[in-house]
């Protein structure tokens, strides 16, 4: 999202920071505020899947080292990108055979 944001600003006229959210929305189909989400869910993945590998994995602790407001806003937003809450899609990468991706996903 943030060489998404330079690339929009120093692309012609028309720089203020409402243009280059237009330009990016233009390029990608998605918001800026939706990539930003979605980037701040995917490093809190990767700490999930660090997690998992040393234990259990503590969700509020891993939504407040993410910049979550509470576990509950984590949750939200991982099912928004998922459409699994983090505790199914955790369980699913370790059993289910079609999650074979999130496994070696680092």
């Amino acid at each position: 999202a943030q060489v998404l944001a330079l690339r929009a600003l120093a692309s012609g006229a028309g720089q203020s920071l409402r243009q280059a959210e237009r330009r990016i929305k233009t390029w990608t189909g998605q918001s800026m505020r939706a990539l930003q989400g979605r980037g701040r869910v995917e490093a809190a993945f990767f700490q999930a899947r660090e997690a998992m590998d040393g234990g259990a994995v503590q969700w509020a602790d891993l939504a407040a080292d993410a910049g979550y407001a509470d576990q509950s806003h984590f949750c939200r937003e991982a099912r928004r990108v998922t459409g699994l809450s983090p505790d199914l899609l955790k369980r699913r990468m370790q059993q289910d055979e079609s999650f074979w991706i999130y496994r070696i996903w680092r």
